[in-house]
């Protein structure tokens, strides 16, 4: 019997039973197992479970049942599982157990006494296995730590290293799992209590403002800041030493009232309880000299290349001042009077001086909590046309099969011939090269167009330059880009463009090319990828520029065609013919050897005999048939003549068909004529006498057996 500690009718708990022998991991249908909720059943008790005089084995859920089903018979040595589910309610339960099963047996454990600390921080280890006797004295049992009691039933996460358990504050539970050789466990708390928990980053900053790399500190705002994290400062005494080894042997404490001069460095703070010298806790203290961001420049030189470069006036980018200093915040004042009252300059990157010439303004810089200030003299170097001295620079068109004449200049390459080991950079337009904004990547893509170059020396300009950018275009080429070749044929002529200075000829096998000529024309006797690059020299202001363009072309194989089928419609009002032919050339067709098309069908043809022919269109070849299409004619004048005066099938010759055989009827079935496709044909006559004017039938068996019929007339 289940039964709620709790009685109120809302306790809710169901239960299975599962077996026998059924492994945890491999659990099947319960063979017992009541889901009824005494509420919804109407009941007036919430207990639940087995008994004997139940006859159903399963109930539930909802409303259905009454919270009791069949007890079960066992035998010995058989094992079961039972689980019970709670679905409503917060009560725990009492398990009464009758019958003769009963349950395996637990390790005998004891409630172990906390592990008192005095005092305890994030460097703090403690033994959590030093309790383990007092909890457990049966021999074969597991004896393992968790964090959460959720962990235990997921199974996830122990402990890794019970003796060396780091307390996180001065309260702590620990949740210790102890299991039996037979798999069952029982769980037990231990607590580890300290006096105190100093939890926090113990680090101090100051700003080296002399850059000795020596600083002050107030070592009585550390002992304040510890004193903040004990509960009851007023039972501690602290103290701060400048070794660990002194702060555990309480020598050498360090005057908390002077000022500390320091340079980085690490102290030990020493708190001990006043009631227990034996109690103390040694914790580090982490003092940080921070250098000053004063900068390395302290003045900035401008290259006045305005409108006016005379007057001395220009625009000025003073974020570059701390531009290679990392992590600071800055601003910039034009007056001392400005830098009391914190009234910065608000568009730094364009700031145009007011004092021709040369001007003194002020910064503020703060970097890691460390502030300074200073002054920064700023001076006008004067720059007179430009222009006059402009450098070229000249490239190739990359893509002519555009309208857009356009390159791609090395400025990378450019900088290294003309500048080595200065401070050069290249700006789309004047004033950008004047605040040091946008500057142009070492590759640059454009088409004509004036650049402009920065000269500098330690973060000053130099002075200014300007640098014209030339496409040169490429002559507009006209190549094949396919070209087909006879298998078995001569090789093919292919001609370059004229008018380059150098020919290279490559066959393509995938990503590699194999050259195969570099003269102006090329044989080429075999299938393939090819590529043609061509080179051409040009001298522009006295610079002497080479282009190279190239272009890809492919070399398709072509054979004499190789007839496959010949189907032939024929003995009818419209005889066709349909061609089918194999071979890898592109192929036209004629049924007399002089008028091609590209269909191979022909249609109404009259009866005869032809020769067709496929022809291919690049050269390689006509391969040709023999057909013969069979018909009749449709009427003769039997009148001697010597037109039409005679009458048979026409298309057919003995050495190609033998002798077929026809037979000739009139109108009501009579035979009139028998003969064979070799004979000279019927006279219209029958017994010497001529047949009159009428429509006659015939009966035509062809070489494969089909027999045709039809008629024709007999005109006078």
């Amino acid at each position: 019997t289940i039964r709620p500690v709790e009685d109120d009718i809302s306790e809710d708990f169901d239960f299975y039973v599962f077996g026998p022998d059924s492994a945890c991991d491999n659990l099947n249908d319960p063979i017992r197992c009541s889901t009824t909720n005494p509420l919804g059943a109407g009941l007036d008790y919430n207990i639940t479970g087995l008994r004997d005089n139940e006859i159903d084995t399963s109930e539930g859920p909802g409303p259905n049942g009454n919270s009791f089903v069949r007890s079960i018979d066992v035998l010995a040595g058989e094992s079961y599982r039972l689980m019970v589910d709670r679905p409503h309610g917060v009560s725990s339960f009492v398990l009464d157990w009758t019958g003769t099963a009963g349950f395996f047996e637990q390790a005998e454990i004891s409630q172990p006494s906390p592990i008192e600390l005095c005092l305890a921080d994030a460097d703090t280890r403690i033994d959590l296995t030093q309790r383990e006797s007092d909890i457990v004295n049966s021999p074969n049992v597991l004896v393992e730590y968790y964090t959460s009691i959720t962990d235990i039933y997921d199974g996830s996460d122990p402990i890794a290293d019970p003796t060396q358990f780091i307390p996180t504050s001065s309260q702590n539970i620990v949740f210790v799992k102890i299991t039996n050789d037979n798999g069952c466990f029982d769980i037990i708390e231990l607590a580890v209590n300290a006096e105190a928990y100093i939890s926090g980053n113990l680090q101090y900053y100051a700003c080296d403002l002399d850059n000795d790399f020596f600083e002050n500190f107030l070592l009585n705002e550390v002992i304040n800041d510890i004193e903040a994290l004990l509960d009851n400062p007023e039972n501690y005494s602290i103290s701060l030493h400048e070794s660990e080894s002194n702060a555990e042997n309480n020598t050498a404490p360090l005057n908390i009232q002077n000022t500390y001069r320091s340079e980085s460095k690490g102290l030990f703070a020493r708190v001990t309880a006043k009631n227990n010298p034996n109690c103390h806790l040694v914790t580090p203290i982490a003092l940080h000299v921070v250098s000053s961001p004063i900068p390395e420049v302290v003045a900035l030189v401008q290259c006045d290349a305005d409108s006016d470069p005379t007057d001395g006036i220009t625009n000025f980018n003073l974020n570059q001042v701390f531009n290679h200093v990392l992590n600071v915040e800055f601003n910039f004042y034009l007056t001392l009077e400005d830098l009391n009252n914190d009234l910065p300059i608000i568009r730094p990157g364009s700031f145009t001086n007011n004092s021709a010439l040369e001007q003194t303004i002020y910064y503020k810089v703060v970097s890691n909590s460390c502030e300074n200030t200073g002054s920064l003299r700023l001076q006008v170097f004067p720059i007179i046309d430009i222009s006059s001295n402009k450098k070229i620079l000249l490239t190739c068109d990359t893509n002519t099969a555009d309208s857009i004449l356009e390159g791609i200049f090395d400025l990378e390459s450019f900088r290294q011939q003309n500048y080595e080991g200065l401070d050069v950079e290249f700006y789309p337009s004047l004033e950008e090269a004047s605040l040091e904004i946008n500057p142009l990547p070492n590759l640059y893509t454009s088409e004509e167009t004036d650049i402009f170059i920065r000269l500098e020396n330690d973060n000053q300009c130099q002075g200014l330059e300007e640098l014209h950018l030339i496409v040169n275009p490429l002559p507009d080429i006209q190549f094949e880009n396919t070209y087909q070749v006879c298998d078995d044929g001569a090789p093919i002529r292919i001609d370059a463009p004229i008018g380059f200075d150098s020919y290279t000829w490559y066959r393509k096998e995938g990503a590699s090319m194999e050259e195969i000529g570099n003269a102006e024309a090329i044989r080429i006797s075999e299938r393939g990828t090819f590529y043609l690059e061509l080179s051409k020299i040009d001298e522009i202001n006295g610079q002497e520029i080479t282009c190279t363009f190239g272009t890809d072309f492919v070399v398709f194989a072509s054979n004499k065609a190789v007839f496959q089928e010949i189907i032939i419609e024929d003995l009818s009002e419209n005889n066709t013919v349909a061609i089918t032919v194999s071979g890898e050339g592109n192929y036209e067709y004629s049924m007399d050897g002089s008028k091609y098309q590209d269909s191979p069908v022909f249609e109404n043809l009259t009866p005869g005999f032809y020769t067709i022919f496929a022809r291919d269109k690049k050269g390689c070849g006509v391969a040709e048939r023999e057909i013969s299409i069979i018909g009749f004619p449709e009427f003769f004048t039997p009148n001697g003549d010597g037109i039409n005066d005679l009458w048979q099938i026409i298309g057919t010759k003995e050495e190609d068909f033998g002798k077929l055989a026809i037979s000739i009827f009139d109108r009501y079935g009579k035979l009139i004529k028998q003969m064979d496709t070799s004979s000279i044909g019927w006279d219209g006559t029958f017994n010497n006498n001529q047949l009159p004017e009428a429509d006659y039938w015939f009966k035509f068996i062809r070489m494969n057996g089909q027999v045709f019929y039809g008629h024709f007339t007999l005109k006078r």
